[in-house]
């Protein structure tokens, strides 16, 4: 299933990148980013813009800690605690709001999520305070909002500060995140018009 996810991704996102070589405002970048909130986030998204219009794709990570951890739960020195969470791939469509100043734009978008839910569970004692568990891995899918605030630093990169929910049946998440553009960012010859 995952396989067949990236490759609908990868043909979703084709007729845009073509597009966007063959304009005068299309921007293509990649878009790292590290987030916090309901849960820690990881996030690595390829993003085009054609005119105005967004379309994205790429994985998003959210975890924290277990809910059935044991209180008395003893990690080691370069361990985690168990964690439990989503882990999708994501298609998203939206607006580009441009400013005049050229410093920054606004993108809202919104798509699908599909991934696994990843929990764990029937924990036993394994001695020294520690325990072993299983893993599990459930499909699942949702919705994903994330609007954001990018600031280009020349034209091949930048910054953008954001926010994002990954909604499902079985999980939700919230939080604000920080990432970095890396590529077309926003060229000085690609820039777009604006009126007024």
């Amino acid at each position: 299933m995952k396989t067949f996810f990236l490759f609908l991704m990868v043909l979703a996102l084709l007729p845009a990148c073509l597009h966007a070589q063959d304009e005068d405002y299309g921007y293509e970048y990649l878009e790292i980013g590290v987030g916090d909130g309901t849960h820690g986030s990881f996030k690595a998204l390829i993003n085009v813009i054609v005119d105005d219009n967004v379309f994205t794709g790429g994985y998003y990570y959210n975890a924290r800690r277990s809910v059935n951890t044991p209180t008395d739960y003893s990690r080691g020195l370069l361990e985690t605690y168990p964690l439990q969470g989503l882990s999708v791939g994501v298609l998203m469509y939206g607006k580009t709001f441009f400013v005049p100043a050229h410093i920054r734009r606004y993108t809202l978008k919104g798509g699908i999520a599909l991934g696994d839910y990843v929990s764990c569970h029937d924990f036993a004692p394994g001695g020294y305070g520690t325990y072993r568990y299983k893993s599990s891995f459930t499909f699942t899918g949702g919705l994903i909002l994330n609007p954001c605030m990018d600031l280009p630093i020349g034209g091949a990169f930048g910054f953008s500060l954001g926010l994002f929910s990954i909604l499902t049946p079985i999980e939700s998440t919230f939080g604000v995140e920080c990432n970095i553009m890396i590529g077309n960012v926003c060229s000085p010859i690609r820039r777009p018009h604006y009126r007024g």
